[in-house]
């Protein structure tokens, strides 16, 4: 573990009480120095570079995106919270969390974590695994909260994690290894659901109907941090091929199965898997779109309708071509180009901010064009409202989003003791004290370059400008920001000041696809 790194990735997560599931922490862009000239500074460049490698260099481990995979899912109670004071049964609870995992797709309210990622990877990842029988911490909530460790990267969940993992190899029976499938002696993917409710600020909250004096103690605030859904790494675990450890792991609420209410046509309760969904995602590799200084800054900059910004829908073509799952068609020339539906097929368009400059990897600026549907996984939350308040466009229409990537240097600097962004670069480097990853994020806190990551283009706001800056529950993204027959993109300029040299119009759109011409500006 390279532990000048370590400090940098305690600074990227945490827990947030916001719309959507988990958090991070922000990144002081005031430390960039401008001063910094691109150099060689490794063997790979360009197409060479994958998520899974900028995740390395930020010492993380993240579940393969792509072919057969396994993730253990460990129910976990606490000590002074048995199942009998929570009105719940073991079989059932074990049987629902293992519908919302693995289940079919007429087994849940909307899609299992398995069957959602098949379809949206086009079959190209499979998520396989087990539930773990239920398992009892030896600690008492407060206990877990006020433990104390000498390791300057601990979190409570740890004590919970590293408990359920050592209970589940103490009696598991099959072959584990399989939990290990690129033999790095972690297990390559762990969900904990802990099956106490989640705490949240509801007058009707569970715990005020348990115990009146629960908000008024002492560990509320610990509690309330531990009790939410995150994905995280447990830093102090050290690999071991002999005894498997957990690394990357989710950690979330079984409440959050019933966050939204669906019934089958006998009128019993269906479980809900949009949030633990998105937490895979995370497993993935993938970033949060929304905006963590929303307070500050009232901005949605993809205008919440995504997996990975507000629990609903398909993930966005950016996000699949990031896992894997697509290629896009790179516009070089102009033509005419036709796209099917992203839920249907792995289509997209990208027109590079600068072809000279284009590297052939998501890891650039670009605008990419992908056609929207209201169906395949877009269907459920395109019809009625999510839990929070969303819903997916219910029309068809073209989804265009200014992507920036781009990879930024981070150095280690004595001076001031913390890495420093140096500016942007193509070429990867991982050592003790240098390290690449993405230098734009969607919260402006956390953006070392200060640009955004992903932005929706809105038809309906400005076609020429088309940053969507919209407050994401009131005036979240609708059909009306989608491009529609007859829409015509021709003038706009990427962060890099480079201009879009095409026009780019939208025709023959029905349910089957669309088509789009790309003329010259020239």
């Amino acid at each position: 573990m390279k532990l000048f790194k370590l400090f940098k990735i305690i600074f990227i997560t945490c827990i947030s009480l916001i719309l959507t599931s988990c958090g991070l922490i922000g990144f002081d862009n005031s430390s960039m120095d401008s001063s910094f000239n691109i150099e060689d500074l490794g063997d790979y460049a360009g197409h060479n570079i994958t998520l899974s490698m900028i995740n390395q260099a930020s010492d993380i481990k993240t579940l393969d995106s792509t072919g057969e995979q396994n993730i253990l899912v460990l129910p976990v109670t606490f000590k002074d919270y048995p199942l009998k004071l929570m009105g719940l049964e073991e079989e059932i609870v074990i049987s629902n969390i293992n519908k919302a995992f693995f289940g079919e797709t007429n087994q849940t309210g909307f899609e299992s974590v398995r069957s959602y990622y098949k379809k949206s990877s086009y079959d190209k990842l499979i998520l396989n695994g087990e539930v773990a029988p239920l398992f009892t911490l030896d600690l008492t909530l407060k206990e877990v909260v006020k433990y104390k460790s000498n390791s300057d990267y601990f979190d409570p969940s740890y004590v919970v994690l590293e408990k359920a993992c050592e209970n589940f190899k103490a009696n598991y029976k099959g072959d584990i290894s399989k939990f290990d499938l690129d033999k790095d002696g972690y297990f390559d993917a762990v969900w904990v659901m802990y099956i106490n409710p989640y705490v949240d600020d509801d007058t009707t909250s569970w715990y005020k109907l348990y115990d009146k004096n629960f908000y008024n103690s002492s560990y509320y605030n610990e509690v309330q941090e531990l009790l939410w859904a995150y994905t995280y790494w447990d830093f102090t675990t050290k690999a071991n091929v002999n005894s498997l450890q957990p690394f990357a792991y989710c950690f979330a609420s079984y409440s959050f199965l019933w966050d939204k209410a669906y019934y089958d046509a006998d009128g019993n309760k269906l479980v809900d898997s949009h949030t633990i969904i998105h937490e895979t995602g995370h497993l993935l590799g993938l970033d949060d779109y929304y905006n963590y200084d929303y307070e500050q800054n009232i901005t949605a900059p993809i205008g919440a309708i995504d997996m990975m910004d507000n629990n609903v829908g398909d993930h966005n073509s950016y996000s699949k071509y990031l896992l894997e799952w697509l290629e896009p068609q790179i516009v070089k020339n102009e033509g005419t180009y036709h796209l099917e539906p992203l839920g249907k097929s792995p289509m997209c368009l990208l027109i590079p901010a600068r072809i000279e400059e284009f590297s052939n990897s998501p890891f650039n600026e670009y605008l990419l064009i992908e056609y929207y549907t209201p169906d395949y996984l877009n269907k459920n939350d395109s019809l009625d409202k999510y839990d929070n308040g969303i819903i997916m466009p219910n029309e068809n229409g073209v989804r265009v989003y200014h992507i920036d990537s781009r990879l930024g240097l981070f150095e280690w600097s004595l001076l001031r003791n913390e890495f420093v962004y140096k500016g942007f670069t193509n070429q990867y480097v991982n050592t003790e004290n240098k390290y690449v990853s993405i230098a734009t994020s969607n919260t402006p806190s956390y953006s070392a370059s200060g640009y955004r990551l992903i932005t929706l283009l809105s038809s309906f706001k400005n076609t020429n400008k088309a940053y969507y800056y919209q407050d994401r529950v009131n005036n979240m993204a609708d059909s009306r920001d989608l491009y529609k027959e007859g829409d015509t993109i021709s003038k706009y300029t990427f962060n890099s000041n480079n201009s879009l040299n095409y026009s780019i119009t939208f025709t023959n759109m029905n349910n089957e696809g669309v088509d789009v011409v790309i003329t010259s500006n020239n």
